[in-house]
This record gives structure tokens, C-alpha cells and sequence, in this order.
């Protein structure tokens, strides 16, 4: 039996030219047929079996979050039919709804009120939100002194005091601290255990390959691949990466941003090299010993070169920072700076960016920033498939028991 079926599902708002036509727009019972929308989800048919955990991925904008409210009853569909089977719980928005004057307590009586829980019941699961909250005496305070920590603790553990059949979390995973956020997963996986359907949306993709059955990729509002989680995300970092090399060549500076250059110096040119042959390239075996140069103008002794490696996602998997010195100690003069390490991280598309700071009093914090200065590819040429996001070359012996 399915927990959730969606048919032909759409969203759309309206476009309006101007304030004024907005307020015709609400005052006319009879609206003109040329009225133009925009749609933010088009023609979504989902079929969601009891009890199976369900990622929902995409880029900003793709409309994740707007397929939630739809799924969750706090926004309605344009077009279509959605229907939802059982108790729902939904993580949407942590927090929505407290009144900032009440105690925890009070608004997590509140809360259980809004969600359909009896006075006795959450009298008798206040202890367990008390204690699964982790925020101790503060449970009793007004919480316009809490942390934002503090507060999405509380709310977490409110909203999911009671097993729902389905539980719709959106992003929030990410709350609080890491030992919290492991507890979290561990009450959503519980959950699952016990036949809770859920609908996840998370950019972590350990997240998702984790938790999920199976994962939904949307892409301008309509869904382009459902599969297993690891066919689905090696898709999606796929699509990404061919987008984001598209419209970023490589050997280029991209995205330059100058700041008060005088006395600091400025980079003339980034490339990623061969160790041995010297030459840039565009495509690094993973494993393979290679050289980043960083040529700098005149760059100010005392100053600092930065550099920054990220992944698709611009996540940075390693930086470094050196201190500026010049060869001739009587001459400020440009000069190539050479780093040599092997790449050791998983295939996938990667950028250099590097900065130029000084922080001396006459040029406090001045500095020269460039942004995706080189574009690379890592392959996986000769070495075995492996999992992660370092390739740690581990050496294997074999030995036979006598």
C-alpha cells in the first residue's frame, strides 16, 4: 500500500507587472485569460510505498522545498491531485510557531497541542523532549535567550516525541552540533526501523546514501531520474560537474575580484602541471604527483599566498597558507611559486582559488582574491574503485596461514 501518491502535481504563482496590478489582481473575482505564471513544479507523479525512506535532491531552485509543502498541506497544488496516507510529521521550518516570551515548556506544550497530542500525552513525553533536547535548566527559561542551537534542539525533539507514519525533513540534519546531529539520525532511522515512510531532502550525499531506499532528482521543477541512491547522486554530481566545467574553462581567471592592490601585489597566472614533463593539464589521474604554480606581480614581502582546492560543490578539501618572501631580499620582483603533492582524492571536478592578503598597519587587511582560477578533472585511470574522498594507496600483502 502506498503512503503517498502524487498525480500530475503542479505549482505555479502569478506574475505581476507591478504593485497596482497585484491589487487588481486580488480585488477581480474574474482574473484575464492571459494571465501569466510561473511554474515551480510541473507534472510530478511520485508513488511512494509504506515505510520506504525517500532522498529528494537537486540544485537550488529546483523545487525540493516546494514539493515538501505541497506533500506536507501548507501549500496547495495548482494542478493536480496529491494525497497523503496517515499521520505526517514535517520538519520544514525548526522553530516555526514559538512564541519568544513562553518558556520551553510552554511552547513545547504548545506545540504538542498544534500537533494534535492531548494534555496527557505530552505531559508524559515531556521528560523524554527534556532529555533528548540536551539544553538542561534552559527548558524552563523564555526562549529569547536561547542559541539558534538551542532552539532547533528543542524543536527537533518536540516534533518527533511521537512516531509519525511519515516524516518529511527538510535540511534538518544539519542542526546543532555533531553529537546531535548523530542522535537525530539515529531517531529518524529508528523510525524507519518501525515503518515510518520519509521523505528527505539533504545536499550531504552521505546523508542520502545513507538513510534513503531510494532517491527523486528534480531539476526545474520536474522530477529527471529516480533510482537507487548511488545511480541517482553519481547523476546528479555528474550533471553538476558538467555544468560547472561548461561555464568555467579551464586555465583562466575566473571571477577576479581586486581589492586595494597597491603595495600587495596581483597573480598573473594559476596552472596545475605534470611534476615531470612541466605541462598544464586539464585531466589528473587520481594518485598522480602534480605541481600547482602560482605566478605572482610584485607581491609585498611579509604577505600572505593562499590557495584553496575545492570540490564541485565548493567545499574546500584542502588549503594552505605561505608566507611571502622574496628571492633577493633587495628587490621586490615577481615570482612563481611551486606546491608538489600527489592528488589523492576522489575523481570528480575540481578549482584553484588563491588570494594575496597583507595585513601590515599602513594596508590593513588588503588583498588580491581570485575565485575558480583553474579548472581540473580527476580520473580514475589504473588504480582499483574505491569509496570516500581520499585515495589512501593502501599497500596489501597476502599470507598464508600454517
Amino acid at each position: 500500500m502506498n503512503a503517498l501518491v502524487i498525480r500530475n502535481a503542479g505549482k505555479a504563482y502569478k506574475k505581476y507587472s507591478s504593485h497596482f496590478a497585484r491589487l487588481l489582481g486580488l480585488l477581480n473575482p474574474m482574473p484575464p485569460s492571459n494571465e501569466k505564471f510561473h511554474w515551480v513544479l510541473k507534472g510530478i507523479n511520485l508513488s511512494i510505498p509504506k515505510g520506504q525512506a525517500i532522498g529528494i535532491v537537486g540544485v537550488n531552485g529546483a523545487g525540493k522545498s516546494t514539493l515538501l509543502k505541497l506533500i506536507a498541506g501548507v501549500s496547495m497544488p495548482t494542478e493536480g491531485d496529491v494525497e497523503v496516507s496517515g499521520r505526517l510529521a514535517s520538519l520544514l521550518e525548526l522553530g516555526m510557531g514559538f512564541k519568544s516570551e513562553f518558556t520551553g515548556r510552554q511552547n513545547a506544550i504548545l506545540t504538542g497541542q498544534l500537533l494534535g497530542l492531548s494534555a496527557h500525552q505530552i505531559e508524559v513525553l515531556l521528560p523524554e523532549i527534556e532529555e533528548f533536547s540536551g539544553i538542561g535548566r534552559f527548558i524552563d527559561e523564555p526562549i529569547r535567550i536561547y542559541s539558534s542551537g538551542m532552539l532547533v534542539r528543542l524543536a527537533f525533539s518536540v516534533a518527533t516525541a511521537v512516531r509519525p507514519d511519515i516524516l518529511i525533513v527538510d535540511e534538518a540534519l544539519s542542526v546543532g552540533d555533531a553529537a546531535f546531529q548523530q542522535k537525530c539520525i539515529q531517531r529518524i532511522q529508528a523510525f524507519c526501523k518501525a515503518g515510518t515512510t520519509l521523505l528527505l531532502v539533504s545536499h550531504d550525499e552521505s546523508t542520502i546514501t545513507s538513510l534513503c531506499d531510494e532517491v527523486v532528482m528534480l531539476d526545474a521543477g520536474r522530477v529527471v531520474k529516480v533510482g537507487p541512491p548511488k545511480v541517482v547522486m553519481d547523476f546528479y554530481n555528474s550533471l553538476q560537474a558538467s555544468r560547472l566545467s561548461s561555464a568555467m574553462p579551464a586555465q583562466s581567471l575566473v571571477g577576479v575580484k581586486p581589492l586595494s592592490l597597491e603595495g600587495v601585489g596581483s597573480v598573473l597566472a594559476v596552472s596545475i602541471c605534470d611534476a615531470s614533463k612541466n605541462l598544464p593539464l586539464k585531466s589528473v589521474g587520481v594518485g598522480d604527483l602534480v605541481e600547482l604554480q602560482i605566478a605572482l606581480r610584485r607581491p609585498s614581502l611579509g604577505g600572505i599566498l593562499a590557495y584553496e582546492i575545492k570540490n564541485h560543490l565548493g567545499e574546500c578539501i584542502f588549503g594552505l597558507q605561505k608566507e611571502i618572501k622574496q628571492c633577493n631580499v633587495d628587490e621586490i620582483g615577481d615570482l612563481i611559486y611551486h606546491f608538489t603533492f600527489p592528488i589523492n582524492i576522489r575523481p570528480g571536478q575540481y578549482s584553484i582559488s588563491v588570494a594575496l592578503v597583507f595585513d601590515g598597519k599602513q594596508l590593513l587587511h588588503r588583498r588580491y582574491w581570485s575565485d575558480l582560477a583553474y579548472c581540473f578533472e580527476v580520473v580514475r585511470y589504473d588504480k582499483d574503485h574505491f569509496e570516500g574522498q581520499a585515495w589512501l594507496n593502501a599497500k596489501v600483502a597476502i599470507q598464508a596461514l600454517t
